[in-house]
C-alpha cells in the first residue's frame, strides 16, 4: 500500500523539477471534458440562483473532476478531500500537500488547483496563515488510517477488525507518533463515517458508491488481499471496546 506522506519523515534532497513534457496534463480542449464542464457549471449557475451554492464542495468536486480524468479515482478524491479541508480551516498546507501530490505523481496541476494555489501564495504574502505544518501532518496521518479502514471495510472487513488492524498499521508506520487504541479509531470512524450528513448519506455510503461505480476487479482483488494479510493489533492496542 502506498503512503503518500512517508517523505514528510525522511530527510532527503530535493529533486530536480520535472520536465514539463514528462507531465500528464489535462487537455481542457478535449470536447467531451468541455461538454460534461458545461454541465458542472450549468448546475452551480442553478445553485447560485437558488441560494444554494456551496463553494467548498463545488471546487472540491471540481478538482476531483478535472484529476479523475487524468489520474486514479482515488489520487483525485484525495486531493479534492484536501481541496474541500481547505475551504473550511484556511490551513495553506491543504493545497501544498495537493501540489505536492500532482508533482510525485507527474501531474501538471489543473487550471483550478492553479487558481487555489495562487489565493494561497497571496494569503502567505499578507500573513493571512492559519495552522502548522506538523498539526497538519498528524491530522493526514489520521486520514491515512481511515482511508484504510474504509478500504478494509469496503472489501468486507467488519469495522471492529478494521480498526483492530489500523491500529497496528499505525503503530508499524508511525513508530513515533501517537498511538491510537483500536477502540478510540473505531468510535472515530462511527462519528466520522457513519453519522447522516445533510444529505441523508453517510461518509461511507458516499466513499462506496463512488468506488462501486470506478474500482476495478484488480482494485477490489488487491484489497482482498492485503485484508487477509493485515496483522490484528496487540493487546495493549486494543482499548475498551463497545
Amino acid at each position: 500500500m502506498i503512503d503518500e506522506f512517508n517523505e514528510h519523515h525522511q530527510s532527503i534532497e530535493p529533486e530536480p523539477p520535472l520536465v514539463a513534457s514528462n507531465l500528464t496534463r489535462l487537455d481542457v480542449s478535449d470536447p467531451e471534458f468541455q461538454e460534461q464542464l458545461k454541465a458542472l457549471e450549468h448546475l452551480e449557475g442553478i445553485s447560485a440562483r437558488l441560494g444554494t451554492a456551496k463553494p467548498a464542495l463545488q471546487t472540491a468536486q471540481r478538482v476531483r473532476y478535472e484529476l479523475g480524468q487524468i489520474a486514479e479515482p482515488v489520487l483525485a478524491m484525495f486531493c479534492a478531500d484536501h481541496v474541500y479541508e481547505w475551504h473550511q480551516d484556511k490551513k495553506p498546507h491543504h493545497i501544498d500537500m495537493v501540489m505536492m501530490v500532482c508533482d510525485e505523481h507527474g501531474i501538471e496541476p489543473t487550471p483550478t488547483i492553479i487558481k487555489l494555489a495562487a489565493k494561497v501564495a497571496r494569503s502567505r504574502m499578507t500573513g493571512d496563515l492559519s495552522g502548522t505544518p506538523e498539526k497538519l501532518l498528524e491530522e493526514n496521518i489520521q486520514r491515512q488510517v481511515f482511508r484504510l479502514m474504509l478500504n478494509l471495510i469496503y472489501a468486507g472487513e467488519t469495522l471492529a477488525n478494521a480498526a483492530i488492524k489500523a491500529a497496528q498499521w499505525r503503530r508499524e508506520h508511525y513508530p513515533n507518533n501517537k498511538k491510537y487504541k483500536a477502540s478510540s479509531l473505531d468510535k472515530e470512524y462511527t462519528k466520522r463515517f457513519r453519522s447522516v450528513g445533510p444529505d441523508g448519506m453517510t461518509a461511507e455510503e458516499f466513499h462506496f458508491k463512488v468506488w462501486d461505480r470506478y474500482s476495478t476487479e484488480l482494485t477490489k482483488s488487491h484489497w482482498a488481499t492485503i485484508k487477509n494479510a493485515m496483522p490484528f493489533a496487540d493487546d495493549d492496542l486494543l482499548g475498551m471496546r463497545r
